[in-house]
């Protein structure tokens, strides 16, 4: 699966990592060449480095849901709006929940560490499972979701869920940007070659077969 692939990568590239401090795959790092990224300085390692991601995201199976929040926007056009991390967690945990009611099925929901906003983000994630939302019965929640809590795990943990997310947040939303012509920061880009990746994991409609509004969600 994703976790044996992502750690063949890993051992292919580190092979000499310090098992107790494990390489983990976090953009942010990757970008500024940080720490282990460093042999990134090698053009031809990291272009084969970039085909084995490819790689690894193509191969598992797996559904995307991707949902993009213009912050600032939001925030002039809505007074009392939420806070956009909120905000954004009731949306995604609508079109989670909705997509496993589709294939019957129930899941787990598991979040990347923020520290401060860790707290305000497991209650904000309680309430929906006890009270639903403006749009969705608490049951839906309730049937769907394995837990009443959200799971919350730092980036040290080398959670292969966290880092698949990480690596596919920036692509997935500047390809959404990109078709709003908000950001130029797309097309030619390696953005455009993991969107092209995984475009077919993206949730479509059962009845149209689009990823509007599904698995590509933009909050204005």
């Amino acid at each position: 699966g994703m976790s044996r692939l992502m750690e063949e990568i890993k051992r292919e590239f580190w092979p000499n990592a310090d098992p107790d401090k494990p390489v983990i795959f976090h953009r942010a790092d990757m970008v500024r060449r940080y720490r282990h990224f460093r042999i990134f300085n090698d053009p031809a390692v990291r272009q084969r480095f970039d085909e084995r991601i490819l790689e690894l995201l193509t191969a598992p199976v797996y559904t995307i849901i991707c949902v993009t929040i213009d912050k600032q926007g939001h925030k002039e056009r809505y007074v009392h709006a939420d806070h956009p991390y909120h905000y954004l967690l009731r949306v995604r945990l609508e079109r989670y929940a909705l997509f496993l009611q589709d294939i019957s099925s129930v899941g787990d929901v598991m979040a990347e560490s923020r520290h401060t906003e860790d707290s305000p983000l497991k209650m904000v994630y309680r309430h929906i499972w006890m009270d639903g939302t403006s749009f969705q019965p608490a049951d839906l929640f309730q049937k769907r979701l394995t837990s009443r809590e959200i799971k919350i795990e730092s980036k040290s943990q080398n959670v292969t869920g966290l880092q698949l997310a990480d690596l596919l947040a920036h692509p997935l939303k500047q390809r959404i940007l990109s078709g709003r012509r908000i950001s130029d920061n797309f097309k030619g880009r390696f953005a455009e070659k993991v969107y092209n990746a995984v475009q077919g994991k993206i949730r479509k409609s059962p009845k149209t077969g689009s990823t509007t509004g599904f698995g590509e969600v933009f909050i204005p």
